[in-house]
């Protein structure tokens, strides 16, 4: 049997443990709280980083990007955007980035600028199966058997 001291002593020492228990519950939830707030943080400010070098752009949706924007006839849905936006616009088709020119004095300098970065084809894990190694001339990268 407790005599009344002891009692009291489990009391507190059960009391300090509550209290411990709900401070390291704040603790932890304020820790989370932080560490969320820097990823955020990181992130909103590397996005507008990213977004000084490239040409307006729409808002997008997260998953299927500017997919929403784009009608049947592909043409007339990049003339109305660079109406809005102008003449070169950045959009997603779903996670691809894809820079549109639609004028044509920027075309040329576009691509006369940075003809490297555009003469190759985009190797994807099917092309490099069916076509042995981009071995295909269709497929072929941009270099010497091209």
């Amino acid at each position: 049997m407790l005599s009344s001291h002891q009692y009291f002593h489990l009391l507190i020492l059960a009391s300090m443990a509550d209290l411990i228990k709900n401070y390291m519950s704040i603790l932890s939830s304020l820790l989370l709280l932080l560490i969320t707030s820097i990823f955020l943080l990181q992130t909103l400010l590397s996005r507008r980083a990213r977004r000084e070098r490239l040409p307006p752009s729409p808002l997008r949706l997260p998953i299927i990007g500017h997919l929403h924007l784009l009608g049947p006839i592909l043409h007339q849905t990049f003339h109305k955007l660079s109406t809005n936006y102008g003449p070169l616009i950045h959009i997603y088709v779903g996670s691809v980035p894809c820079v549109i020119a639609s004028s044509v004095d920027i075309a040329k300098e576009f691509l006369k600028t940075h003809e490297l970065s555009f003469s190759s084809r985009p190797v994807s894990a099917a092309v490099h199966y069916l076509s042995f190694g981009s071995a295909d001339f269709f497929f072929a990268s941009y270099g010497p058997y091209w």
